[in-house]
């Protein structure tokens, strides 16, 4: 019996992490970052979510592990948004030497 295989499914969670890689390593702005880390934690609930519901590798013995790693996915994300809006709200209140460590690193 042979495996179907999905290939769009599998480009999809490549160009994710090339996208949040190139994006941490080569983008210095502080919306840029937060935007890929919220993306990130937006990745994992998916494909979490996607492995769980279209795989018969789980098992409700370990259906709670699936749960957790969704909620850390989505608390990626809300925390990313948070500090991204904080920063936002408080940029013009920094000193340009805070603003430039914000974009080294950060």
């Amino acid at each position: 019996m042979r495996q179907e295989t999905n290939l769009p499914e599998k480009m999809a969670f490549l160009f994710n992490w090339i996208g949040f890689l190139l994006i941490i390593c080569f983008c210095h702005t502080v919306a840029a970052r937060y935007g890929a880390l919220s993306g990130f934690g937006v990745s994992l609930a998916k494909w979490t979510f996607i492995v769980r519901t279209s795989t018969e590798v789980t098992s409700h013995e370990n259906d709670w592990l699936w749960w957790l790693i969704m909620a850390f996915g989505c608390l990626i994300c809300i925390r990313a948004f948070l500090q991204y809006v904080t920063i936002k709200r408080s940029w013009n209140t920094l000193s340009e030497q805070a603003q430039e460590r914000f974009f080294f690193i950060y």
